[in-house]
């Protein structure tokens, strides 16, 4: 991009004036105030400051206790509706039931079936002892018919009877109305959750509004550890090197006695690379 001798005035004006302020944040060093004034002026800083950092602290950090507390009640309170409406799920009492009544249809053929068996095994051995031209052979034979005809009648009724109740037990299961049921509730209590979201949301937008106001020195010297890109932009513009800008940022820091680990690990790099 190539800027005329007046842009390029204006755009290094600007820079000047945004390192300026960032560095002042942190603090200003009253190099037109008298020595005493001036020592004073960055006391009152460092006690002003110190109390505004721990004032807020504390405030984000009951924020954040309030935060997960009450998300966590919502939670709870989420679960505590699920289990409940778990409990109310038939899936594995009829599973169990059917069970029950597959085994008991069981048994009940098996006897009925077994009773059929003995009885026409034994009226099959009267009858080949008899005349089949006698009275008795027709009356045994005949009872032999009638009871075939009713125990198969009775096998038909009970197999018929067993699965009745075996279909309208599993038609009694409530899995699908269950899951509705969770799915609702799931979208109410996620509802909720992203309402106490918001509100939280909004208190944090006015707590970091009161932080920038409050709490400039750590924010000041966060932008030059984390926003190093824009800082060496300025820096550009500016016509000023990063080891120098860099440096002033040390100095700020010491008139507060005050440290930074990441600016002297980023100043380390600059004088070993050359840039960050």
């Amino acid at each position: 991009m190539s800027l005329n001798r007046e842009e390029n005035y204006k755009y290094r004006k600007l820079s000047l004036t945004v390192l300026a302020k960032a560095l002042d944040d942190i603090c200003p060093k009253y190099e037109t105030e008298p020595e005493e004034l001036r020592q004073q002026l960055i006391a009152e800083r460092i006690s002003q400051f110190k109390t505004f950092e721990k004032d807020l602290d504390a405030e984000w950090k009951a924020l954040e206790k309030e935060a997960l507390t009450e998300a966590g009640k919502l939670v709870k309170a989420g679960e505590t509706i699920k289990k409940k409406l778990e409990k109310t799920r038939k899936t594995k009492r009829i599973t169990t039931k059917v069970k029950d009544l597959k085994h008991k249809k069981r048994i009940r053929i098996a006897y009925l079936k077994k009773k059929l068996s003995l009885e026409t095994s034994q009226l099959d051995k009267r009858l080949k002892a008899l005349n089949p031209e006698s009275k008795k052979f027709a009356q045994i034979q005949r009872k032999l018919s009638q009871f075939q005809s009713t125990m198969l009648t009775k096998i038909q009724k009970a197999e018929e009877r067993f699965d009745t109740i075996i279909n309208n037990t599993l038609e009694s299961d409530n899995t699908k109305l269950v899951d509705a049921r969770i799915k609702e509730s799931e979208q109410v209590w996620n509802r909720r959750l992203k309402k106490l979201e918001k509100q939280f949301k909004e208190k944090v937008s006015i707590l970091d509004n009161k932080s920038y106001d409050l709490d400039q020195i750590r924010l000041a010297v966060a932008t030059f550890e984390e926003d190093t890109d824009k800082i060496k932009h300025w820096c550009l513009m500016a016509g000023v090197h990063v080891k120098d800008c860099y440096s002033e940022v040390q100095e700020r820091l010491a008139l507060l006695g005050r440290n930074s680990l990441k600016i002297n690990e980023l100043l380390r790099k600059i004088e070993v690379e050359g840039d960050l």
